[in-house]
């Protein structure tokens, strides 16, 4: 996200070849409330600058002055006027200009209940197992993801190439380690649950550092290796350009290739795994119900697999109508339901996880004895 000053161009009729800049004075010299847009970037062949430091960009006939573009090693980024935009494109402008303050807002919540929750879980004991602790990893990865797309919604990073390039595998590793902690937790349910039936008991939950280790450099690890992929890829000289991320560009990976293989490929392939996982887990559940008895085993394992399942449901389907989104990008109503869903999973894993009776009772009463 670059910001420029509004500028109108301003074509001469007489001349095919030829344009004229006229900047507009209401927004000269007031930089300090520039106007915020997803910039078009532009291959070396695509524009030209002359002595003078301007720059032409023939695809669009335009001509644009040193101020209102901007070079990155070889790519130029610029931003086109609202007066060239047809006034569907405006629609859709304001469309996400709304939705871009409703995600702040909704991501700002989120993050507040996922503080609420690590806080909760320091201080009630009883969270404090094995899978209490590989939900505060997750609720922490996903409390790093909001923090970094903040960052990158606020656009101030954006202007230095290694700062951007920066928050962009910031905002990867964060986003990977997320959906690892889920897949972890699914498999956690699954072996409990293939435990109870199959030897009859139930799988011990105490906190186990050793387990959480293991899961601890499987999530952080693998996300390490996927940013640590992408910022290489980056680097490599005469590679087809395609293929590569261009973090510093809009501290992102680039659509298509890059982010299919860096980041939307291993996400997808971990939500598939975790329907898959709890399909097979339903199915060893209530086709032994029998076997483990409808006591309070059956019934713990119940829960404990609906919750999590829940999880997966909210982490997992708001990315799922992300993909129906990138498809059918003319539907923008579809991008408000992805956006919304995905900015409020703090608040979704607060009221399924931390406001229960039993566990609000007992932060009650840890706080009051720590007081007294």
């Amino acid at each position: 996200m670059t910001n420029l000053v509004q500028m109108v161009i301003l074509e001469d009729t007489s001349n095919d070849n030829a344009s004229v800049i006229i900047l507009n004075d209401d927004w000269l010299n007031k930089s300090e409330s520039p106007i915020k847009c997803m910039p078009i970037t532009l291959k070396l062949n695509e524009y030209v600058i002359y002595p003078n430091r301007t720059a032409f960009v023939p695809s669009l006939n335009k001509t644009f002055e040193e101020p209102f573009y901007k070079l990155i090693d070889d790519h130029m980024s610029i931003c086109l006027p609202s007066k060239f935009k047809d006034p569907q494109e405006k629609e859709r402008s304001m469309a996400w200009t709304v939705l871009f303050y409703i995600s702040a807002i909704c991501e700002g919540v989120s993050m507040v209940f996922l503080l609420i929750h690590l806080l909760v879980f320091a201080v009630v004991k009883d969270l404090q197992n094995s899978p209490g602790c590989n939900l505060a990893s997750l609720c922490f990865s996903l409390f790093l993801s909001y923090l970094s797309m903040a960052i990158w919604h606020g656009g101030t990073l954006s202007e230095n190439k290694i700062t951007c390039t920066v928050l962009g595998l910031f905002i990867q590793f964060s986003h990977l380690a997320t959906f690892l902690w889920m897949f972890v937790m699914g498999f956690d349910v699954f072996r409990s649950i293939r435990n109870a039936t199959k030897n009859l008991r139930t799988s011990c939950n105490a906190f186990s550092i050793k387990r959480y280790l293991c899961n601890s450099s499987i999530c952080w690890g693998i996300s390490l290796v996927f940013t640590a992929a992408s910022l290489i890829t980056d680097n490599i000289k005469g590679m087809d350009e395609t293929y590569q991320p261009r973090l510093s560009l809009l501290c992102w990976l680039q659509p298509k290739y890059p982010y299919w293989l860096f980041f939307g490929g291993p996400v997808f392939t971990l939500i598939f795994l975790n329907f898959m996982l709890f399909g097979i887990t339903a199915y060893i559940l209530f086709a032994n119900r029998m076997k483990i008895g409808v006591d309070d085993s059956w019934t713990q394992q119940k829960t404990k697999f609906l919750l999590y399942l829940r999880l997966t449901l909210i982490l997992g389907v708001p990315w799922i109508i992300e993909v129906l989104a990138f498809f059918l990008d003319d539907k923008v109503w579809l991008w408000y339901v992805t956006y919304i869903l995905t900015s409020n999973h703090g608040i979704f894993i607060f009221v399924a996880f931390t406001c229960r009776p039993k566990t609000m009772k007992q932060f009650k009463s840890r706080l009051l004895r720590i007081h007294s």
